[in-house]
């Protein structure tokens, strides 16, 4: 970190690993920082807990629309991968409101809980001719796909071989252009879903569940960008991480059971796949820790810096920001947690031993996974 001249580099290692060693220092100083995005606009780096809950919260003030007249979602992150600002995490009030409405209905527990079983028979299933002594990547051969078989689903999509290289396309091509032909690739996909659920609606799917609450198609085609861009990466983010974490603590054997709900929430608590939130922009003049705020100023709360500024008294664990807070919680924590869980225990039931041989790390402003962990059952 280069406080001096006002670098952060958050496609570190150190980052990715530990970020609060990167952010403490800010926290304990500043609480706000003046970052310059690669080939983007000056924002502000917003570390403290009370800020970032503030900057969640308050949506009078700090909104995701563009406050000035210059300012546009083309200068965002997401529009990389998402070039319509119809989805969720680009909309305020009421529109926001109308779209989430589905979508709520559709991610209450009883329905995602239909989902159990499916989950584990398909983690069952790519275990089967997995022996010890063998050399997998659990990223692409399971952090990934069962995540993309899931929200695949979920969507209506069927299912090809080519997805999990869709869900990868859609984290990287927010700062990697090299992905952008995938993402086109997958864009045409889903537009076809969206035309056959027209004809043929199928009532379990989310897109048919969109097309009858009469979104329009590029708020479709948004919303399912969005949601299997989270419902892939973000996830996937979680369940490599903590099969890292499991790996290299070794603290079960085969047959004990293991705490897959506390790796979880160690996880999103300490290393959370979302880095940040979506970007706000400030449309009333403001202070936070003292910085003074103008309209039309960007500021990123950092959630997990925030996560570490933790009230007195409080279990980390149990307070995290991770899936965001205010009118942009996350839909899909439960169905993610799920995910994770599943693929916890039986992975620790069956290599109870696995040796770490490879990984690689993936980190930016807005994210962090692993691109791979290659192990040795």
């Amino acid at each position: 970190m280069d406080l001096k001249n006002n670098q952060l580099d958050f496609s570190s290692v150190e980052f990715a690993t530990n970020p609060d060693n990167i952010l403490a220092p800010i926290r304990e100083l500043k609480g706000l920082y003046p970052h310059q995005l690669r080939n983007g606009p000056k924002v502000w780096i917003v570390t403290r807990r009370q800020d970032v809950e503030s900057v969640l919260l308050e949506g009078e003030i700090f909104k995701v629309s563009p406050a000035l007249m210059n300012q546009s979602y083309e200068n965002n992150p997401f529009s990389k991968a998402i070039p319509t600002p119809a989805h969720l995490l680009a909309n305020d009030g009421d529109k926001h409101k109308r779209l989430k409405q589905s979508l709520e209905r559709f991610f209450t527990p009883e329905t995602l809980e239909t989902y159990r079983d499916y989950i584990t028979g398909e983690v069952k299933a790519v275990f089967v001719d997995w022996k010890s002594g063998q050399k997998h990547d659990l990223v692409t051969e399971l952090s990934y796909l069962i995540p993309v078989k899931v929200i695949a689903k979920m969507l209506g999509l069927k299912w090809q071989r080519e997805l999990p290289g869709y869900g990868i396309a859609l984290q990287m091509a927010k700062t990697d252009p090299e992905y952008l032909p995938k993402v086109m690739e997958f864009h045409s996909l889903i537009s076809k879903v969206i035309f056959d659920k027209e004809k043929h609606p199928d009532e379990r799917s989310i897109i048919s569940v969109l097309l009858k609450d009469g979104l329009t198609y590029d708020e479709i085609l948004s919303m399912s960008l969005l949601l299997f861009m989270a419902g892939s990466g973000t996830t996937a983010s979680l369940i490599s991480q903590g099969l890292r974490q499991i790996i290299i603590n070794k603290n079960h054997k085969k047959g004990e059971s293991l705490n897959v709900k506390n790796i979880v929430d160690e996880v999103l608590f300490r290393t959370s796949p979302a880095n940040s939130a979506f970007p706000r922009y400030v449309h009333k003049e403001t202070n936070l820790s003292g910085s003074d705020l103008r309209t039309g100023d960007i500021v990123i709360a950092m959630l997990s810096s925030a996560n570490y500024d933790n009230k007195n008294g409080e279990d980390p664990l149990k307070d995290y920001l991770s899936f965001s807070r205010g009118i942009h919680y996350c839909v899909g924590p439960y169905i993610a947690k799920m995910q994770a869980e599943i693929i916890f225990g039986v992975f620790s039931e069956n290599f109870p031993m696995s040796k770490i041989m490879n990984e690689k790390w993936f980190s930016n402003i807005t994210s962090r996974d692993l691109m791979k962990l290659e192990v040795i059952l």
